[in-house]
């Protein structure tokens, strides 16, 4: 077994991208609008009502929404 180094490195992307369709189930519904401010972990969109397949979506980092579309919620960082 040998050691190996961890680098520490900033993650600071200037927008996130985030499909509302993660998987092969129904997308999931926006619960934010533009110009909302989201923390990190904030549920950002919904399993839809009557849907068995499907997945919330919760921000990967905080930021504000800069737009919501049927297909993608776009989030600019800080």
């Amino acid at each position: 077994d040998v050691h190996t180094p961890v680098l520490e490195k900033a993650f600071a992307p200037k927008a996130l991208f985030i499909p509302l369709k993660q998987h092969a189930g129904a997308p999931a519904e926006a619960v934010v609008k533009p110009g909302d401010n989201v923390d990190a972990a904030q549920l950002i969109a919904r399993i839809p009502d009557g849907q068995k397949i499907s997945a919330n979506i919760h921000a990967p980092l905080a930021g504000t929404v800069a737009e919501v579309s049927d297909t993608r919620i776009v989030i600019g960082t800080k």
